[in-house]
């Protein structure tokens, strides 16, 4: 992101005055969303907010309060002061700064360009495509373009600000027979060149022929291919383990394992808001701290956990950029900042794709499982349904899986049963960007 310099904003003055340790966060946020299906545009919505939120130091114990960005800075300033007698304690100070404003921008031109007339055209041009690819299957296309700006505040000398703009597009095939369902989903959120739109279209197309094939797998232990669209809902175990909090609550088994061997040594992972295609890159976070590449994983061992300003103090930790504030829809200032995953990065191995699959005589190409994050426990065991699995009978893919469960545990998965990590990776929603994993004597029942 580019950064620049400007003069002094009023909102500096007010925070300035507070006589107590004061953070100030807003956020702007205005979305355009377009849904056809059946070949005719559904809706378009349109939703903006303009929110704000108030943090101050009162006596070690912290204050808070939000409101709509025309709640009065005294309103804020006070409600936050009266919560402050009943606070947390605080184990950090607020972020500080330069004492001057630092601002950054990513306003893609291309984004800002599209009209209102040009989402149509274009929705209206591809659900044509995919309904003409694919007859009898439900097709529903959704479009949208987002401009967000953020402005965090300190009395401490801290005045950051940064806004971008987003495209998002997804297109869902979904058929209903007797006894079974076909339920396929894609998501760009980012422009796609027309080589990128084409290679996920017929990516697609070929998964759904397959899905037209059910055959049938006997319950075992088989070699399992992870498609790296997989991979990000099976790591939620993993990735509630990385938090400072569960670490500082004790309740992570990977607690007392930094610079320890976690996973196979085939595998290195980071978080990097600065990762110029993620969907989150940003140049600081929730708390105004600067943005990082983490490495959380490297070669298998463990070198770091993902942390805030609060639980940062508590583990005497340095803060590394992972503040967020989160509601149940994204941003929100509704909610004290906590820590999160910005974009997950792993880094390409050395196996290719073609060979990995050629390895297998009898297994499975898992390429989603909604669920199985859901009994996911902290210690890694996890255990979720396949929502979209295809046997592989002597290298190829043969057909889809169906009433198939699968079990086990992320530490072994991808370590000691972890045999290859492609060189090709592929990008899911622009949020991570993953190889394909091939683990063996994987249970599936």
């Amino acid at each position: 992101m580019k950064k620049t310099d400007t003069s002094k904003a009023p909102w500096q003055e007010l925070v300035n005055d507070c006589p107590l340790p004061t953070e100030l966060f807003l956020h702007k946020n205005e979305t355009l969303s377009l849904e056809f299906q059946d070949k005719k545009l559904k809706q378009i919505n349109t939703k903006e907010s303009n929110d704000s939120a108030l943090r101050l130091i009162n006596n070690n114990q912290i204050g808070f309060s939000a409101g709509a960005i025309g709640t009065p800075f005294p309103v804020l300033y006070q409600s936050a002061e009266n919560v402050s007698r009943y606070g947390q304690k605080a184990y950090f100070q607020f972020t500080t700064g330069e004492g001057k404003p630092q601002v950054w921008s990513k306003i893609e031109p291309e984004i800002t360009a599209l009209t209102l007339e040009n989402l149509i055209e274009y929705g209206h041009t591809l659900q044509e495509r995919l309904c003409q690819e694919k007859p009898g299957y439900m097709v529903r296309v959704g479009l949208s373009k987002v401009n967000e700006a953020v402005h965090i505040i300190t009395n401490s000398g801290l005045d950051r600000t940064y806004s971008r703009n987003s495209y998002g597009l997804s297109f869902s095939l979904e058929k209903t027979q007797e006894g079974d369902i076909i339920d396929y989903h894609f998501r760009f959120n980012h422009i796609p060149t027309n080589e990128e739109l084409e290679e996920a279209l017929q990516e697609s197309f070929t998964s759904l022929d397959l899905c037209e094939n059910v055959v049938s797998l006997p319950g075992g232990s088989y070699p399992v291919l992870f498609h790296p669209h997989s991979l990000a809902t099976l790591l939620s175990p993993f990735q509630r383990a990385l938090m400072a909090s569960s670490v500082y609550n004790k309740s992570s088994p990977l607690k007392d394992k930094l610079e320890q061997q976690i996973l196979s040594e085939k595998i290195t992972f980071s978080d990097d808001p600065l990762w110029e295609q993620g969907i989150r890159q940003r140049p600081f976070d929730d708390e105004g701290v600067l943005s990082q590449t983490t490495t959380i994983v490297d070669k298998g061992i463990l070198k770091s956990f993902l942390n805030n300003l609060d639980y940062a103090g508590r583990l005497n930790m340095k803060p590394n950029g992972n503040a967020a504030r989160l509601g149940m829809f994204g941003k929100s200032t509704k909610f004290q900042p906590t820590m999160y995953f910005t974009n997950q990065i792993m880094m390409p191995g050395d196996d290719h794709l073609a060979d990995m699959k050629k390895s297998i005589t009898t297994g499975l190409l898992l390429d989603h499982s909604a669920d199985c994050w859901q009994g996911a426990n902290i210690n890694g065991d996890f255990s979720g349904t396949v929502n979209l699995g295809f046997l592989i009978k002597n290298g190829s893919a043969v057909g889809r899986v169906k009433n198939m469960r699968l079990a086990g545990n992320i530490y072994q998965l991808f370590g000691p049963q972890l045999e290859g990590v492609s060189r090709e990776r592929k990008t899911m929603n622009d949020v991570v960007l993953f190889p394909y994993l091939l683990s063996r004597d994987v249970a599936l029942s």
